[in-house]
């Protein structure tokens, strides 16, 4: 699959993200967000373009 995956990180999260995430999700996009672990509920707004933007890119990249 040529695609691509996106994953959204607060800044402010407790929670540590994978330091080898790039090695399990091939043509993995890490973005990250000025809030929290709850970054559906704290940036909703931003989180849902960020996600319809990534599903763009990987649905241009499968030649759909």
């Amino acid at each position: 699959m040529g695609g691509e995956a996106v994953d959204g990180a607060g800044a402010r999260d407790t929670v540590m993200r994978a330091p080898n995430l790039e090695a399990f999700v091939p043509h993995v996009e890490v973005v990250e967000l000025d809030c929290g672990h709850r970054i559906q509920q704290e940036l909703p707004e931003e989180t849902t373009r960020l996600i319809l933007a990534g599903l763009q890119r990987q649905e241009a990249a499968l030649g759909s």
